[in-house]
C-alpha cells in the first residue's frame, strides 16, 4: 500500500513544521533553506552517522516497517525513501550549525557524534519512524487489521507528547509565578507549527480524496452508472472534516487512538 504513493511521500513535508517546533528560528531557516536547496545526501549522513546508514543503507525497515524488505520491493519506495531523506538531510545541516555554534573544539569523529545525536534527538521527537522503541504497542500487534489501523500513529503521538509539554510547561510556570512574556511567545510558536502541520496533513488528504473520488466518477460513468450521493462531499466539508481529525489526535491519548483508526481505515472522506 505504501510503494510508489505520492500521498505518503508528500505527507513528510508536514514532518518539517513539526521539526520547527524543536528548534530555535535560526536552525528552523536554516533547515528550510537546506530543504530547497542542498540538504544532506543519503550518502553523507551514512557515511557520518552509523544511525542514519541503518535508516537509509540496506536497514529500510528502520522507516517503513520492523523489519528489513527486500531489495525487489525497495525499488517501489524510492518517492518515499527520497523525500524523507531530503527532511532529514535539512535537518541534518541545521543541527551541524548549531553544533559549530556552540562546540567549535571538537574533532571530525567528535563533531560528526555530537550532529547524529542531535539529528536523532529531533527524529524521535518528531519524525515518522517505526523503530520499536517510536511505536505503540497496538501498532506492532499481530493482528493486521490494528497494524493497519495504527501504522502511522507514531508521528500522531510525538505531536501528542509536544501538545502536552507545552501545556504543562506553561501550566507549572503559571502556578509558580514565574510565567513570562517569552513562555508565551515560545508556546505560541510551538503550537502555531503544530497547527501548520495539521493544516498540510489536512490539504494533503483532502486532495486525495478528491482525485479517487473524481477517478472513481469517471470510472462510473465509464460504465454507464452513477457515484453514490454519500461520495459526492463539497471540498470544504472534507477539509473541515480531515482537519478535525489532526486536530484530534494531537489533542490527547484517547483521542489519539480514535484518529488512528480513522486514519488508518480512511473514514473520512
Amino acid at each position: 500500500a505504501l510503494k510508489l504513493n505520492p500521498k505518503v511521500a508528500s505527507m513528510q513535508l508536514a514532518s518539517m513544521s513539526t521539526a520547527a517546533a524543536v528548534m530555535d528560528s535560526k536552525y528552523v531557516k536554516i533547515m528550510n533553506n537546506a530543504f530547497t536547496t542542498k540538504p544532506a545526501s543519503i550518502q553523507e549522513m551514512s557515511a557520518k552517522s552509523d544511525y542514519l546508514r541503518a535508516r537509509y543503507d540496506g536497514r529500510t525497515g528502520h522507516i517503513y516497517s520492523d523489519q528489513k524488505i527486500s531489495k525487489k520491493d525497495e525499488r517501489g519506495f524510492e518517492m518515499i525513501k527520497n523525500m524523507d531523506a531530503r527532511v532529514i538531510g535539512s535537518i541534518y545541516r541545521a543541527m551541524e550549525q548549531k553544533v559549530i555554534d556552540s562546540k567549535k573544539e571538537l574533532s571530525n569523529e567528535q563533531f560528526n557524534k555530537e550532529v547524529e545525536n542531535l539529528v536523532i534527538d529531533v527524529i524521535m521527537k518528531t519524525q515518522p519512524s517505526f523503530e520499536a522503541v517510536s511505536r505503540p504497542a497496538l501498532a506492532q500487534s499481530k493482528n493486521p487489521l490494528l497494524r493497519m489501523a495504527f501504522a502511522f500513529s507514531s508521528q500522531r503521538n510525538k505531536l501528542y507528547y509536544l501538545n502536552y509539554k507545552s501545556a504543562v510547561k506553561l501550566i507549572n510556570k503559571k502556578e509558580m509565578g514565574t510565567l513570562n512574556r517569552k513562555d508565551l511567545q515560545i508556546a505560541g510558536r510551538t503550537f502555531g507549527y503544530l497547527t501548520i502541520n495539521n493544516l498540510i496533513i489536512s490539504t494533503i488528504n483532502t486532495t486525495a480524496q478528491e482525485l479517487m473520488e473524481e477517478k472513481l466518477r469517471q470510472n462510473f460513468e465509464a460504465e454507464g452508472k452513477l457515484l453514490r450521493e454519500d461520495f459526492d462531499v463539497p471540498s470544504a466539508e472534507r477539509f473541515a472534516k480531515n482537519l478535525f481529525t489532526a486536530n484530534l489526535g494531537s489533542l490527547g491519548a484517547s483521542s489519539s487512538m480514535v484518529a488512528s483508526l480513522i486514519d488508518g481505515f480512511e473514514l473520512t472522506r
